[in-house]
């Protein structure tokens, strides 16, 4: 006599309807899952996400109201028990990185195609981790830089704009102007990041922005 094990119970957080009819669709055909909640926004998700019970959320990074992120920060505090699998068009690194930290055990890029985000759910409810072929290399890069993942993340929103000018070789003069402050500012902000994130040179600072891109010189 053969014991069907239980469905895997998937739940799909995207605010892109057709794309979440078409997952629905994809994932509900295979034996293994139960598409047991479909919601378009975190907020959402999250108001039921105790009651539903699922093991697997499939979740998009950019949504209105709380992006992913937060979603994914917030399922954390409350129920560690989820696996997470980000499938998101957003891949650059500072999101990344974030979601590294969140501990997700997923994260593919939107346009893979379907088989392999069906691969990586696959991956994710067997307790495994899954990154997607377009974005392992840069998986890699976060895990083996020799800067902290949250680095970035101690940096205010004006002091990345400013890491960004630096990453882009303009001097202290040059990004008072751009951003209509004092080159003492400037300078200030200089010293708070380098403190915030341990680094000590120009040198190390132009590498953390660029060659980890969390952020872009075209921020500026």
């Amino acid at each position: 006599m053969t014991t069907q094990l239980p469905r895997v119970r998937v739940v799909l957080v995207e605010d892109h309807q057709l794309l979440l009819e078409l997952l629905a669709d994809s994932i509900g055909q295979l034996a293994e899952f139960e598409v047991v909640g479909r919601f378009t926004s975190g907020v959402a998700f999250l108001s039921a996400a105790k009651s539903l019970k699922g093991d697997v959320v499939l979740m998009d990074l950019m949504m209105p109201g709380m992006n992913g992120l937060e979603c994914v920060r917030s399922l954390r505090r409350e129920d560690p028990s989820w696996k997470i699998l980000i499938v998101s068009g957003n891949t650059h690194a500072l999101s990344v990185s974030r979601a590294l930290q969140l501990g997700v055990n997923g994260y593919v890029e939107k346009s893979a195609p379907t088989e392999e985000i069906l691969t990586a759910l696959r991956a994710v409810a067997s307790g495994k981790t899954y990154f997607g072929r377009s974005m392992q290399a840069k998986v890699r890069k976060l895990r083996d830089s020799p800067f902290p993942l949250d680095a970035a993340d101690r940096l205010s929103s004006r002091e990345r704009t400013v890491l960004a000018g630096i990453a882009a070789g303009q001097t202290s003069k040059t990004i008072a102007a751009a951003l209509g402050l004092s080159e003492f500012t400037i300078k200030n902000h200089r010293r708070r990041i380098k403190s915030k994130t341990g680094l000590q040179t120009n040198a190390e600072l132009i590498r953390f922005a660029t060659n980890l891109q969390l952020v872009e010189p075209d921020d500026l």
